[in-house]
């Protein structure tokens, strides 16, 4: 559900100061990129994560690559190009507003009815 209608390729606001170097028995990796092999991965029937930010606007992206941009030069990349490469990543942003729909539309049982259960 969190994935369907997602186009094969979308955009995706990356950090990458961590990664999944390795994934743990029974997950799956259900996307990759050119800069991560694991950037969805399926752990369970009700666990998953991201490598990219779908949290993230340009304007927080953009500021990302500012405040990293010493860092980002040693490690060889131009933050200038980075910074012109920064798109809307709608498709990302979709994930967490689907996850967070689906995280609050369950049925959550009232104190009242766990005090009557017990």
């Amino acid at each position: 559900m969190l994935l369907s209608t997602l186009p094969r390729e979308f955009p995706a606001h990356l950090t990458h100061m961590q990664t999944v170097s390795r994934l743990p028995e029974g997950a799956l990796a259900l996307a990759s990129s050119s800069h991560d092999q694991h950037q969805i991965v399926r752990y369970g029937p009700n666990a998953m994560s991201t490598q990219f930010h779908p949290e993230f606007t340009p304007a927080i992206a953009a500021d990302m690559i500012r405040q990293r941009e010493e860092v980002l030069t040693e490690e060889g990349f131009d933050p200038r190009a980075l910074l012109a490469s920064v798109l809307p990543s709608p498709e990302a942003t979709e994930i967490l507003r689907r996850f967070v729909h689906q995280a609050f539309s369950r049925t959550i049982p009232q104190s009242d009815d766990l005090a009557q259960s017990a």
